[in-house]
């Protein structure tokens, strides 16, 4: 018997949802870290 594909998302989903904050941390995290090296890179450039 094959799984249906909405079972395993939900199945996925399940699993996933506790994470989805800290992914969404670590997202923000690394973008802010990015932007930040940039602006130092720039200020290291003048």
């Amino acid at each position: 018997m094959k799984p249906d594909s909405r079972e395993l998302i939900g199945y996925a989903w399940r699993m996933l949802r506790p994470y989805w904050k800290l992914a969404a941390f670590a997202t923000a995290l690394g973008f802010v870290d990015s932007f930040a090296a940039v602006k130092l890179l720039s200020i290291v450039d003048n």
